[in-house]
């Protein structure tokens, strides 16, 4: 009997989890910003008119200049790994996400994984403070106080050739 209500148990709160997350994969506007004056301009309230499926890469998706190299055993195709379609510079990412009341008002955390190298945030035109940088953690913005109820418009900022490196003294 005490395992059965344990199952339960785990099975109440998987359900409860379950309820408290968002899904935010699937079709996001996508504007590729390789001058980077998107910021300036306001993009994070603008729509985007190019598509993307997230989780997903601009290489996958065929974004970016292609790769015109000629697979040899060469110097060029030996010295370095190649995408299929390169893209270097700030990309934003654009969608409309739903807030169900039963989130209303609950402190939120958004969690992107695999980003390369710098991301921001944007929820209705306002930035989520912070910036956040890492190739190996996955970027997290925390919304103490939430959201309403309803729709939201989410605008991404990702730059993959931000930030250069740092070494300080511990």
């Amino acid at each position: 009997m005490k395992s059965f209500l344990l199952i339960v148990l785990l099975g109440i709160s998987s359900i409860s989890a379950a309820q408290n997350l968002l899904d935010l994969s699937g079709n996001w506007e996508l504007a590729l910003d390789s001058t980077d004056v998107g910021e300036k301009e306001g993009w994070y309230l603008k729509s985007f008119s190019d598509n993307i499926s997230l989780p997903g890469t601009t290489d996958l998706a065929r974004k970016g200049s292609s790769n015109r190299l000629v697979p040899k055993l060469e110097k060029p195709q030996l010295l370095r790994l190649t995408r299929k379609n390169a893209y270097v510079g700030v990309a934003w990412y654009k969608r409309e996400i739903n807030i169900p009341k039963s989130m209303a008002g609950q402190p939120l955390e958004f969690s992107f994984e695999r980003v390369l190298w710098q991301s921001r945030l944007w929820i209705d035109g306002e930035e989520v403070a912070g910036a956040q940088e890492s190739l190996i953690a996955p970027h997290r913005f925390v919304m103490p106080k939430g959201l309403s109820a309803g729709k939201h418009i989410i605008a991404l900022r990702i730059d993959n050739y931000c930030c250069p490196l740092k070494l300080k003294r511990a």
